[in-house]
Formats: C-alpha cells, sequence, structure tokens
C-alpha cells in the first residue's frame, strides 16, 4: 500500500479539475478553459501551465486563495485534496485501517444497536400499515432493504410472528396501562363482531377518560377471540376478565356504551357496571322503524338497489352512464351502494342519485330491459322528501361519531333534532311518516332524561348545563344531583364548609319553531338559537360547593362550537369541585362506534394475505395498529 505523502497538495487545485476521460487535461473552474498538464503515456504531470494560466487570467482570485492559505496554514490539519495523490497535512491523516473497510462490509449482528433499531422500525410498520408478516420476503422488499442498508438482515416471519411482535406488544401494553390506571374513571365502549372468513366471533374493548391537562383520551384494551355463545352472563364473564387482565378495578369504571341487544343490556346488569346504549344505534333503530320499514319507501329503496347493482355488475352500463353525463355537462358521478345496517349509507345511496337523476334517466329510457330498474316521478318525489328528513340526522350522525363527540351532546341533540324536523316544510307525502319519526325519536331517548349519568354529563357541558332539559322538574332534579354528587366529593376530600343561599339559574327560553326555520338542518345551529343569551350572575367562587353550583349554572352559556374541554381548563381554578365532576361526565364518547373501528381493522388484518393468522396474533396487531400512534411511538 503506498505511503501517504508529507508534501502539501498545490493550490491550483482550488481552481482546476482533471477531465474525466482526459488525465491529460485539467479545466479551469472559473473559465472552464482545458490545459495540458503533460502526457499520458509516461504520466509525467505538472501544475506549471496551469499556474501561469491563473496567474495571467485569475491573478486576483489566486492572490485571495494564498493569503487565506497562509493565515489559516497554523490551524489547517486537513489541506485541499489533490485529485491525483493522497491527500495529506502537516499532521499526518491517519488512513481508514483495513479492518475498519472489513467492519463496513460486515453483516450486522442481530443484536448491533443499529440493527435493533432498524428491526424496530420493521415491525411499527408492519402493525401500523397492516402489512402480512410475508413482506420480508417479497423480492422488491428485500431488494430495496438490501440496497438501502446492506449490513442490515432482514428478520425471518416467524421471527416477527413469534418474538418481536409479541416483545412489542407487551411493551407498548404495559405504557398504555400505566396512562389507563392512572386515570380517575374510566368509560369504556365494547361490541362483538364475527369475521367472515374465518368466521371467528370477537370481542372488542376501548377505554375513554380525560387527563389532568384536559385531553381526551382512549385506547384499544383487546379485540379477542369470543368462542362459544354470546349470552349475558358468557359477556359479563369476558368483560370482567379484561378488567382484571388491566388491572382496573370496578370502583374505576364510569359508564359502558354498548348496542341495545338484550344480551349486552343484561351483561352489564349481571356484572353491576352502568350501561348506556349506542345513540348512533338507537337513532338507526328509530329510522328503521319510521321510514324504511314504510311500504312505499321500502319499494323505491328495492327499485334503487336494483338499479345501482345494475351499474354495479355491468361496465358496459356505467360507462354509458358516464358519457352522458359528460354530453349533460354534468359531473361524471357513479351511483353507491348502501349498506342495509348502516341507515346513512342508505341516505347516501339517495342523495347520489339524487344528483344523476337527469342521466339515469335518459339511460333507463333508452335501454331495453329496465323496467323493474326505472324509478318514477312519484318515486323520485318520495325519494327528495327522505332525502331532505334524513339530512340533519345524517349530520348529526357524523358529528357524534367524531373523536371529541362526548355523551353530554346526545340530549341537546336530540331536541335540536326533533325542532330541525318540525320546521323543516319541505315534507309533501311524508308528514305521517315524518311525525312517526319525531315520536319514536322521542320514545326510545326520553330514558335519557331520568338517567344520572346522562344528563350530568349535559349539565356539567358549558354548551348545554340544563337550558336544554325539557321541564323544570327535570332541571330541579339533575340540578340537585349534580349539587349532592359535589358535595359527597368535597366531604371526602376536605371538612365540609358552611353553606350559603342558592342562586337561581337562568330558566330555558321558549323559541317558536318559526324562529328555527333559518338554521338549514342543523342541529347545533337551532340549540344556539334556542339558547339565546343570558346575563351572568356575580358569584364568590371561593366560598362553598353550594355557591361554585349555583355560580356554574348562572353563567352564560358557551357557542356551542366551542370547546367545552378548554373552557374547563381554563375556569377550573373557579369551580374546583364541579371540574373534577365534569372530568369523569364528559369523557364518555356518544357512541360505541370506536369499537366498530377496532372491527375495522381487524376485518384488514384478515385479508387474503394473512387467512392463517391466528387470532392472538391477530389481537396484537390490532391493538399496536391503534395504540403505537397514540403513544406517538414512545415506549
Amino acid at each position: 500500500m503506498a505511503e501517504t505523502s508529507n508534501k502539501k497538495c498545490s493550490i491550483v487545485w482550488q481552481f482546476f479539475d482533471v477531465k474525466f476521460l482526459d488525465e491529460s487535461k485539467a479545466v479551469c473552474k472559473l473559465c472552464h478553459v482545458e490545459i495540458s498538464r503533460g502526457t499520458v503515456k509516461d504520466r509525467r504531470f505538472t501544475t506549471s501551465a496551469l499556474n501561469t494560466h491563473l496567474r495571467s487570467r485569475h491573478g486576483a482570485e489566486l492572490s485571495r486563495a494564498e493569503r487565506e492559505r497562509n493565515e489559516s496554514s497554523t490551524v489547517t490539519t486537513q489541506p485541499t485534496r489533490c485529485p491525483t495523490t493522497v491527500p495529506g497535512s502537516h499532521k499526518r491523516v491517519a488512513q481508514t485501517t483495513l479492518e475498519a473497510v472489513m467492519a463496513k462490509r460486515q453483516t450486522w449482528d442481530a443484536h448491533h444497536p443499529s440493527a435493533v433499531l432498524a428491526t424496530r422500525y420493521l415491525a411499527e410498520m408492519i402493525a401500523t400499515d397492516l402489512q402480512p408478516y410475508s413482506i420480508v420476503e417479497n423480492e422488491g422488499f428485500v431488494r430495496y432493504s438490501r440496497n438501502l442498508e446492506p449490513r442490515f438482515v432482514l428478520p425471518s416471519r416467524r421471527l416477527l410472528s413469534e418474538r418481536i411482535i409479541p416483545d412489542m406488544y407487551v411493551q407498548v401494553k404495559e405504557v398504555v396501562r400505566k396512562s389507563v390506571v392512572a386515570a380517575k374513571k374510566l368509560s369504556f365502549t365494547t361490541d362483538t363482531w364475527t369475521e367472515g372468513s374465518t368466521t371467528k366471533a370477537f370481542i372488542g374493548v376501548s377505554a375513554h377518560w380525560i387527563d389532568n391537562e384536559w385531553q381526551r383520551k382512549f385506547a384499544v384494551l383487546n379485540c379477542e377471540e369470543f368462542s362459544g355463545r354470546h349470552t349475558g352472563d358468557m359477556i359479563a364473564l369476558k368483560f370482567e376478565t379484561v378488567l382484571a387482565d388491566w388491572r382496573i378495578a370496578k370502583e374505576s369504571c364510569h359508564v359502558v356504551l354498548r348496542d341495545n341487544a338484550s344480551n349486552m343490556v343484561r351483561a352489564f346488569q349481571h356484572a353491576n357496571i352502568d350501561s348506556l346504549g349506542c345513540a348512533l344505534h338507537t337513532l338507526q333503530l328509530a329510522i328503521h322503524d319510521c321510514i324504511f320499514d314504510q311500504r312505499v319507501v321500502s319499494d323505491a329503496l328495492a327499485v334503487c338497489r336494483r338499479l345501482v347493482g345494475h351499474f354495479k355488475h355491468s361496465s358496459q352500463a356505467s360507462q354509458r352512464l358516464a358519457d352522458i353525463q359528460r354530453e349533460l355537462q354534468t359531473d361524471v358521478l357513479r351511483p353507491v351502494q348502501d349498506v342495509s345496517t348502516r341507515w346513512n349509507s342508505t341516505y347516501l345511496m339517495i342523495d347520489r342519485l339524487l344528483k344523476i337523476k337527469r342521466s339515469v334517466s335518459v339511460l333507463c329510457s333508452e335501454t331495453d330491459g329496465m323496467s323493474d330498474k326505472t324509478l318514477t316521478p312519484n318515486m323520485w318525489s318520495i325519494l327528495e322528501n327522505v332525502k331532505n328528513m334524513l339530512e340533519p340526522l345524517e349530520k348529526l350522525t357524523r358529528d357524534l361519531s367524531s373523536y371529541n363527540a362526548s355523551l353530554s351532546a346526545v340530549i341537546p341533540a336530540v331536541l335540536g333534532l326533533k325542532l330541525t324536523l318540525e320546521a323543516d316544510n319541505r315534507d309533501a307525502g311524508v308528514k305521517t311518516m315524518k311525525a312517526g319519526l319525531n315520536a319514536a325519536i322521542s320514545e326510545r331517548f326520553n330514558p335519557l332524561l331520568t338517567n344520572d349519568i346522562a344528563t350530568s354529563a349535559t349539565a356539567l357541558d358549558p354548551r348545554f348545563k340544563l337550558k336544554f332539559l325539557t321541564s323544570a322538574d327535570v332541571r330541579d332534579a339533575v340540578r340537585s344531583t349534580v349539587l349532592n354528587t359535589a358535595l359527597a366529593l368535597s366531604r371526602s376530600q376536605t371538612d365540609p364548609s358552611a353553606q350559603s343561599t342558592e342562586s337561581s339559574e337562568p330558566v330555558a327560553s321558549s323559541s317558536s319553531v318559526n324562529d328555527l326555520a333559518g338554521c338549514g338542518g342543523d342541529v347545533w345551529a337551532a340549540l344556539d338559537k334556542l339558547a339565546g343569551d343570558t346575563v351572568a350572575l356575580q358569584s364568590d367562587s371561593t366560598v362553598t360547593v353550594n355557591a361554585e353550583v349555583a355560580a356554574y349554572f348562572s353563567e352564560p352559556l358557551i357557542p356551542v362550537k366551542q370547546d367545552p374541554l378548554a373552557w374547563w381548563k381554563a375556569n377550573e381554578y373557579r369551580f374546583p369541585f364541579l371540574a373534577q365532576l365534569a372530568q369523569v361526565n364528559l369523557g364518555p364518547p356518544p357512541s360505541s362506534v370506536q369499537s366498530e373501528r377496532v372491527f375495522s381493522i381487524a376485518g384488514e388484518v384478515y385479508d387474503d394475505r394473512r387467512s392463517r393468522l391466528l387470532p392472538q396474533n391477530a389481537e396484537k396487531l390490532v391493538f399496536l395498529k391503534f395504540n403505537l400512534p397514540l403513544l406517538n411511538f414512545k415506549y
């Protein structure tokens, strides 16, 4: 191996590069002129011609470079690199050793820190992106990994499934457990689901709470196989097993949101845990009772489904529909298929058909054999009115399905929904149907007005308080419940103080239905109009619990679109006992939709690439899919 030169490389190489295909030439970086530096045959190269060129053409630049080099010569440890020699300096630069070169070519051991980190990122990708374990055997991915870092050896699919993912599951579960156990009270959502390709049944449980920073939190606790009959006793036993596994005491359970099936109701009665029906499931039952089960509507929907199915199974019909839409200069839209168990999907099907009514009518008129798939003018009229009736319900469903939705919004939302339906006069031919829907909504949701958990949540939401409770008796009962709970909390934490006289709270004003006609089907806008303005009563917020409750209920409501948790964070110091109650009562979601989202992910886990996946491994992947992002991948 050649010895490293001690001679300083010439300064001219700051201004020249050796020509790539002809080593006898050098190219000036300043003027791009080629200068000969010798002959290739005997490889006798010189810098004289290069120097002459610089002094005659670029004297100022050369002088400046020489001056800077002289000034820095005392501290320079690595001079300008000469393209034909090994770099040298006054202080000899250590040459890379053979061992270092070989180390860069050796593959990492499995315990090498870089290999451990790369394996962790790979496992996180598989869990969060729902990739199959077999990805580590796919030729394209293997080539990508090898070119990205040749020293990293991909772990086998067996190692991933039997050790790496399970170890990650244990670590993440422990971090989530600490957060869950630290919560003062926990609310839960739960549901059961049967996977189509394997016919295995699963039960999902997720926890919801508000932390001390007034941030809404949730975690998926499990999505495990549930074999045997789904009786109330079996569901109760399975739920209690989940609580025990997570070391959650029953006393820490605030409420469970579940569907309205009788076995679910019995399960939590048997377990002696408070539970409420999913608001969206209750709403769906009311809609099916009064709208979709009506003969005139069900007949129209049957034709809609045949029509949409025709386009779904015929590429020629779909193409012709698109051509007609272009000819009519309208947006090219495809029909939407509904799902019988999701009423809002039926709404979306109707809405889409109404948008493409002209193009669909043209196609049906020019195509033979479409008589059973053609909507009559009367059917179109009925669908238009049904769509208008369902529009506020669909908006409300989306709002109550959002991550920040709270149980506190259900009672006011039902009131706003009924007022919105009454104010909408687009009901020709469906007035009886709309009256029946209003009656069904009242019948199914009225039990919430006597449920302490639901009413307390509404009362402790600064957007609603007692304003939207329907009668003075209900308002008085809810106010007493909140006061007594706050007093009990006060006695458990401090010595009881002298109680002051209670202030009277403002009573809900009675806006007429005509005043709400301009809300455009927006439930929350109707509530804002109904709320109006109230005058805040002055109160000493540091006296007693009675005064604290009186002061809270006397203050005006905040806008419906404002975040109640942000309000409580700013006013916690003024209402210390009510803030503790709000932290618990605003935690439950209004529905069990989170459990359904878990099952949607579980359905993606059980795709054709994972048909042999064991249930316990599927549970770990679903758990990591949800909880890793919630922890920001810090565990």
